[in-house]
């Protein structure tokens, strides 16, 4: 898992201030919409399969990374 993170946290280091706020955007947007997972059945590791590969690339996301897990990591 640590080797996943790191690796994750490497990818977003390299992008631009803006790309990183519109991340951080969607990550907290996907986070609300788990949240009310009841209303939206859509769970964290549903959110995770569906959006993983369009935000990161598909073969780059670690399948075992649950990605709205992200939202509390440290960038810098």
């Amino acid at each position: 898992m640590q080797n996943n993170f790191l690796f994750l946290r490497g990818k977003m280091r390299r992008l631009p201030p803006v790309h990183l706020a519109t991340l951080r955007a969607i990550v907290e947007h996907l986070a609300r919409i788990a949240a009310n997972c009841e209303k939206t059945k859509m769970d964290s590791k549903n959110l995770a399969i569906i959006f993983g590969g369009f935000i990161f690339g598909e073969d780059d996301v670690p399948k075992t990374v649950d990605l709205l897990s992200i939202q509390n990591w440290k960038v810098c």
